[in-house]
């Protein structure tokens, strides 16, 4: 399980999910289909991005890191030996 946008969610974290896009993507990609040319003058409206994505106050990324103790090296026991 992962908090992500505030929200529990559960992520396949295998390395098949990893490479392959999905919906938490740091960027994901929004961008018009045309079915035709643009004339030289035309512009394309902005997107309001909040109609794809919900807004939150957090910022940045939170980890956390465990050490794994089974592989330290033990110069104690080193000097004992």
């Amino acid at each position: 399980m992962c908090k992500i946008n505030g929200d529990q969610q559960q992520v396949d974290l295998s390395e098949k999910a990893f490479r392959e896009p999905n919906a938490f993507d740091i960027n994901p990609l929004i961008y018009y289909r045309l079915s035709k040319p643009l004339k030289a003058d035309a512009e394309l409206p902005e997107l309001d991005l909040s109609l794809f994505y919900k807004e939150t106050a957090d910022h940045g990324i939170e980890i956390e890191i465990e050490p794994e103790l089974m592989y330290e090296r033990n110069d104690s026991l080193i000097e004992q030996t």
